[in-house]
């Protein structure tokens, strides 16, 4: 506590022209339960009991030189001990660092006391029949306590040469604030702040010369001093994890930065059409630009189901853009039905967050009808994104299968039977080996079942449930060799996949 009344003794022999709630924060990270003006007042009040009580020591006890004390003195004291409302821990911190661990007798004598006295000790020392025996000086940090800012300042006219003022224009700043974020919904918020290089330049110079242990940086108050006060007007709580809303002051130029935090919503798709992506796909001959190519759409597809779900999502949040996370994709000939398969929609900078999902899912599918689906929707999160594109569930498929000639339908059991359980070895197959890396995979073929056959013999309905990952149409054909085994060298004739369908997703939710 000495350390603390030196480090204050120090500014104001230095004559360095600081506003009491700077003050108490050159100490914020000391203590709790006050703010950085609370601990400015209490360390300005220590400093002028300091200056106006001496101690003498005895040989088992203290006395203090009790002089005369000017009226005006007295309830400029008295107002500054009654505008603490100090909580006991502070009591006694005020006790301690003044040395005052004492009370006061009826001979105006200062004697021993034990520590759980300490309260009662401070309070008895303020009380207006006791305080008449107290000498306090004229002090340079004398305080000049507003009860209408919560910003005390010295008796200095000059601008305190720490933030210059800043916490004075919080009300502007909370205007500002209030009047960017008006037309958008949020639960919740978080407030940060670009600040003058300078102030923070001399705040880090000041911490130094000092020698102070425990500040609290002028950016981190002014934060949560606007961030309490814009809460409280918008009646919103702060989230310092995953606000809906960051708001970002730049004090140097009065404005404001938002950053929205994106909407998610789960869900699950079925695809009833062949000839759709999962996502929007960019035209390759100008990426999007538009060209004569893809008749100035940008795209090699006109719709997707992204496209399809997102349409009405985007029409009811009013947001910026849109971005589709799936678990794993279908081709663009193969249907998905059955559960579903399970997505996130991402929407970024929504304006309306607070979506009748269920009106929502029921626009979709009639807007979609007949090529998507939507249902479970759900809202969700960002973590959940990397969780759902992370799961690898089997899938379950109905595969149309066309032979090159007429099949012995007992041999084909045989065959389907022995494929059943069977790790695949699976090169990256011909198709897609411009886009992805020539590896071998290893999968397993989890169930596989006849489900019907033509009566010529040369086709087939085959149902698969593999591991994620597995190439059913290359498990099918071989792709030449780089799949074994498959149907196509198991049955020694060529056997190519005529329809595809995803009949289930076999995740756990």
């Amino acid at each position: 506590m000495n350390e603390i009344l030196e480090i204050a003794n120090k500014i104001r022999s230095e004559n360095i022209n600081i506003c009491t709630r700077c003050l108490g924060r050159l100490f914020g990270k000391l203590g709790y339960g006050l703010d950085n003006t609370a601990r400015g007042k209490t360390l300005c009040l220590m400093l002028s009991l300091q200056e106006g009580l001496t101690f003498s020591q005895d040989q088992d006890d203290r006395s203090t030189a009790i002089n005369g004390i000017d009226t005006q003195q007295l309830n400029n004291l008295q107002d500054v001990l009654n505008s603490f409302a100090l909580d006991g821990p502070m009591m006694a911190a005020a006790v301690k660092i003044l040395g005052l661990d004492y009370r006061i007798d009826s001979k105006s004598s200062v004697r021993a006391k034990g520590s759980e006295q300490l309260e009662e000790q401070i309070r008895a020392l303020i009380k207006p029949e006791l305080i008449k025996h107290i000498s306090l000086d004229t002090v340079d940090v004398a305080l000049d306590l507003d009860e209408d800012t919560d910003h005390a300042r010295s008796q200095s006219t000059e601008e305190c040469s720490v933030c210059s003022g800043l916490f004075d224009e919080l009300p502007n700043f909370v205007d500002l604030v209030c009047e960017a974020v008006k037309d958008y919904e949020f639960s919740d918020l978080l407030i940060g702040c670009k600040l003058d290089l300078d102030k923070t330049v001399y705040e880090d110079e000041l911490w130094s010369s000092l020698g102070v242990s425990h500040p609290e940086p002028l950016k981190s108050e002014f934060n949560r001093e606007l961030g309490k006060l814009v809460g409280s007007r918008l009646g919103k709580d702060v989230n310092f994890d995953t606000p809906d809303m960051t708001i970002v002051i730049d004090t140097r130029y009065d404005t404001v930065k938002l950053q929205v935090a994106s909407l998610f919503i789960y869900g699950r798709y079925r695809k009833f059409v062949r000839d759709i992506p999962q996502t929007r796909w960019p035209c390759k001959q100008c990426w999007g630009k538009g060209c004569k190519k893809c008749d100035g759409t940008g795209k090699m597809y006109q719709t997707s189901v992204e496209e399809q779900i997102a349409q009405k999502v985007m029409e009811a949040s009013g947001g910026k853009e849109h971005f589709f996370h799936g678990m794993g994709r279908e081709d663009i000939g193969v249907l998905m039905l059955g559960n579903g398969r399970p997505f996130i929609l991402e929407i970024s900078v929504p304006v309306i967050r607070n979506l009748d999902l269920a009106k929502l899912q029921s626009e979709i599918n009639t807007h979609a009808s007949e090529k998507v689906e939507v249902l479970d929707l759900e809202f969700s999160n960002h973590r959940a994104v990397p969780v759902l594109k992370a799961d690898k569930p089997s899938k379950t498929y109905l595969v149309n299968v066309k032979f090159e000639k007429k099949v012995d339908i007992g041999k084909l059991k045989e065959v389907i039977s022995s494929l059943s359980g069977k790790i695949i070895n699976q090169k990256t197959p011909t198709r897609v080996a411009h886009r992805r890396a020539d590896l071998v995979r290893k999968r397993a073929v989890v169930d596989i079942e006849l489900i019907s056959s033509s009566s010529n013999g040369k086709s087939a309905e085959i149902e698969i449930t593999s591991e994620s990952g597995m190439y059913i149409k290359e498990l099918i054909n071989g792709d030449n060799g780089r799949t074994i085994p498959s149907l196509t060298s198991e049955l020694d004739m060529v056997c190519t996949v005529q329809e595809l369908d995803v009949l289930r997703i076999n995740d756990k939710k």
